[in-house]
C-alpha cells in the first residue's frame, strides 16, 4: 500500500522529500542511505560526494564489488553536473577510484578499459601532467598483469619522464 501511495505522488514532490530525508540524516555516516536520497532528490553534488564515500568506506572493508558498484553509480552522477574543471578533476579521480576496486577482483583489462583510458584522456584535456603521470604509472601496472611487459615498460617510462619534468617523485601521486 505505501509503494502504490509513494508511486502517486508528483515526480517533484518526491524530490523534495527526498532532500528533506536528506537534510534530516545529513549527520549520519550511513553514505549508502544517504547517496541513496541524495540521487533520489537529485542533489547531484552531494549524491556525488556520498556515493564517493560509500565507495572508499567499501574498498576499505574489503568489499571491492561493492566499492566498484558506488563508483561506477558515482560516475554516472557525473552526467548531471556541469562540465568544469573541478567537475573533469572529479571525475578522473573516481577512475582511480574505481582502479583501485576492480584489480584487487583481477578485472585488469577492465580497470584498464573503463577508467583509465577515460582519466587519461581528461588529464590531456585538462593539461594535467601530475594527474597524467599517475595514471601512466597504473597503465604500465596494468600492462604487467596482463602480461604486456612491452607496453607496460612505455607507459612507465612516460611515466617517469612526465613525473620528472613536473618534479613529482615515484611516491609523491595519488595512488
Amino acid at each position: 500500500m505505501q509503494a502504490v501511495a509513494y508511486d502517486s505522488l508528483l515526480h517533484e514532490r518526491r524530490r523534495e522529500l527526498h532532500l528533506r530525508i536528506l537534510e534530516a540524516i545529513g549527520e549520519s555516516r550511513d553514505f549508502d542511505v544517504l547517496a541513496r536520497h541524495a540521487v533520489l532528490g537529485e542533489a547531484w553534488d552531494q549524491a556525488l560526494t556520498y556515493l564517493r564515500d560509500a565507495g572508499k568506506t567499501a574498498l576499505a572493508n574489503f568489499a571491492e564489488a561493492d566499492a566498484v558498484s558506488y563508483f561506477e553509480r558515482a560516475l554516472d552522477v557525473l552526467n548531471h553536473l556541469p562540465s568544469k574543471k573541478e567537475t573533469l578533476e572529479a571525475a578522473i579521480d573516481l577512475r582511480f577510484d574505481l582502479r583501485n576496486a576492480l584489480v584487487p577482483l583481477g578485472k585488469h583489462q577492465r580497470a584498464f578499459s573503463r577508467s583509465l583510458r577515460e582519466a587519461e584522456r581528461l588529464a590531456d584535456y585538462l593539461r594535467d601532467d601530475a594527474r597524467l603521470a599517475q595514471i601512466l604509472a597504473s597503465v604500465s601496472n596494468c600492462y604487467g598483469n596482463i602480461g604486456r611487459a612491452d607496453l607496460a615498460l612505455g607507459a612507465a617510462e612516460r611515466s617517469l619522464t612526465l613525473g620528472g619534468q613536473i618534479g613529482e617523485t615515484p611516491h609523491a601521486g595519488r595512488g
